[in-house]
């Protein structure tokens, strides 16, 4: 059943976690990555809000391939035009030298909250698109989930 196990790369990039350890080196991050791909983890989870670790990840892809489902998250940020967001997303995609996101997500209810009615249609556009797979948004809490449900 690993297939359905997301690794989260936030420490790829940054000092992350309940140690607030120092980041990853290159060396540790390739036999995470090399473990998870051969024990049959499904994606990774990562971020432009993770410092380097859309880089990091398209340096992975570009020597092995892309070998997991990718799910990403726009930065929490206020978005004056629609082509921002175009550029965060395509950004993301050269980063990582990839073709497909299968998940874009808002990073928090909050994002959604307040600017989710200007970003969710550039997610359906590029959904259609065939560009990404799914979009969402990352919630801590069942409420928020169940608020914004009829909405995307």
């Amino acid at each position: 059943m690993l297939n359905k196990l997301v690794l989260g790369t936030a420490n790829f990039g940054l000092d992350y976690g309940i140690a607030n350890r120092s980041r990853l080196s290159r060396e540790e991050i390739h036999n995470i990555l090399e473990y998870a791909r051969s024990h049959g983890v499904w994606g990774i989870d990562t971020a432009k809000a993770y410092g380097d670790a859309e880089n990091i990840m398209g340096e992975y892809f570009t020597q092995y391939g892309k070998t997991f489902g990718v799910i990403t998250k726009l930065p929490q940020k206020e978005y004056e035009t629609t082509r921002e967001i175009e550029d965060d997303i395509f950004e993301s995609l050269k980063n990582m030298n990839i073709e497909h996101i299968d998940f874009v997500l808002l990073h928090s209810y909050e994002t959604y909250k307040l600017y989710g009615k200007k970003i969710i249609p550039v997610l359906q556009s590029f959904s259609r698109d065939k560009v990404i797979g799914c979009y969402g948004v990352s919630v801590y809490h069942p409420e928020e989930a169940e608020e914004i449900s009829g909405d995307i």
